[in-house]
């Protein structure tokens, strides 16, 4: 037994060796269970983001707006603590989450929503601000031009009936066989005629507008673009003389005086001929009826029709004769002839806008390449023109100056949003701001 004593003790260290060296067996109870395998996040319905600012899709302005749900884009959140996995925070990866959308994930529909969106916006803006400076300037009232055409048909009426008033009551008055009203007739219609025949032959041919003497040559209208109509509604547009024209046999003459309603547009000078024919037979024609009137009172002679008709003569035309002296209805009436000629010029403009827009439609739908380029360059002509003259209009100070410059750079930038369906609020807005400049506060 002694000899085999070191063999066993040599076993019993190479056992003790392989031990140490061996894993740990499975059954050995562990400190804690490995993490369960991850799951996939791409099935996950992530709650809806906050909608995509425009400086995403490339939107150059600085503005940050408000856009309704319709225009909203999903994205992605980090999922609530727990999770729908029920891990911890300790167990979120951060490296699963969804990086924020990128100009290319945006789906095109809705770019091209949000830019309608964001120029809408800008320029309804624009037009809105605009609007509310001349409401402010009180511009765009134009009701007094409404009651002073309706007046200026009101006068040829009251001169008509003057007239025939007159006639029809002068055999009346000259049966009451009354010397001194025989002797007045013959005065007053004499006093009437005398004064018109002088002023129609020896007025001479005085210019009623610049340039052109009344019933003067038109400027020709150029060929070529836009220039062919538009100088034709521009050749129709004068700065008419305060001081009035040559006063024509149309003007005075019974009858033939209606010629001012059938008249292409009647001027400053008809206005002012007028009221003085109708304020001159107030005072020749008009006086003689009064003394006819207060005649057939005194003598108690019966009222018949025609004295009925001449009082009633008498209170409208003594009615025109003292707003002419007394009030500014004929310089409404005179700056109502230059407002309904500016108004047609712009409403001249559009009606070319519509016909252009007619024009490029029917081109596009028979596949006429060719004009279709032509109308197309009209139309972008127009509005360029269009946009330019609001700027001028509305923003002072030059395009070189630091800080008013900007200001007129971004304005036309807004513009240049400009659709076909914005070109006539912008009409309107040059048509009020030109219509304003026509009457002056003040005067006589």
């Amino acid at each position: 037994f002694v000899p085999l004593l070191p063999i066993s003790t040599l076993l019993l260290h190479v056992t003790t060796a392989s031990r140490a060296t061996r894993p740990i067996a499975a059954s050995r109870p562990l400190a804690a269970s490995p993490p369960p395998p991850r799951q996939s996040m791409a099935g996950t319905q992530w709650p809806r983001g906050p909608p995509l600012r425009p400086d995403l899709v490339g939107h150059s302005r600085e503005q940050d707006y408000r856009f309704s749900s319709s225009t909203e884009v999903p994205g992605p959140q980090r999922p609530p603590v727990g999770g729908t996995s029920g891990r911890s925070p300790a167990h979120y990866d951060s490296r699963h989450e969804p990086s924020e959308p990128s100009v290319g994930s945006v789906d095109s529909s809705q770019r091209v929503t949000i830019q309608l969106v964001t120029d809408e916006k800008l320029l309804s803006d624009l037009i809105e601000a605009l609007r509310q400076i001349q409401r402010n300037g009180k511009v765009g009232r134009f009701g007094k031009y409404l009651i002073a055409n309706f007046m200026f048909m009101l006068v040829l009426l009251g001169i008509e009936i003057d007239m025939s008033s007159m006639m029809m009551s002068a055999m009346t008055f000259w049966d009451y066989n009354v010397p001194l009203l025989r002797v007045l007739l013959v005065f007053f219609v004499v006093s009437f005629l005398g004064p018109l025949v002088i002023q129609t032959l020896a007025g001479g041919p005085m210019e009623d507008s610049a340039g052109n003497a009344a019933g003067g040559r038109q400027v020709p209208p150029r060929r070529g673009g836009n220039r062919s109509f538009l100088d034709t509604l521009t050749s129709k547009i004068h700065a008419y003389n305060p001081h009035g024209g040559a006063m024509e046999p149309y003007h005075w003459i019974p009858g033939i005086r209606f010629y001012l309603i059938v008249k292409e547009s009647y001027s400053l000078t008809d206005v002012d001929a007028i009221f003085k024919v109708n304020s001159l037979s107030s005072f020749t024609l008009g006086v003689y009826q009064i003394v006819g009137i207060l005649t057939t009172v005194v003598q108690e002679r019966p009222i018949n029709l025609y004295v009925k008709v001449n009082i009633f003569s008498q209170v409208l035309n003594w009615g025109i004769t003292i707003a002419y002296f007394a009030t500014p209805i004929s310089k409404w009436m005179g700056n109502a002839a230059n407002a309904r000629t500016l108004s047609r010029h712009f409403q001249g403009i559009a009606n070319y806008w519509a016909e252009q827009q007619a024009h490029v439609r029917a081109q596009v739908m028979a596949v006429d390449s060719c004009h279709r380029e032509e109308t197309q360059r009209r139309i972008v002509s127009l509005k360029k023109a269009v946009a330019d003259q609001i700027v001028e209009a509305f923003f002072g100070g030059e395009d070189e100056d630091p800080e008013r410059g900007q200001v007129r750079r971004e304005a036309r930038a807004i513009l240049s949003c400009m659709r076909d369906q914005d070109m006539t609020e912008l009409l309107v807005l040059l048509r009020d701001q030109t219509m304003a400049s026509i009457d002056m506060s003040g005067g006589l």
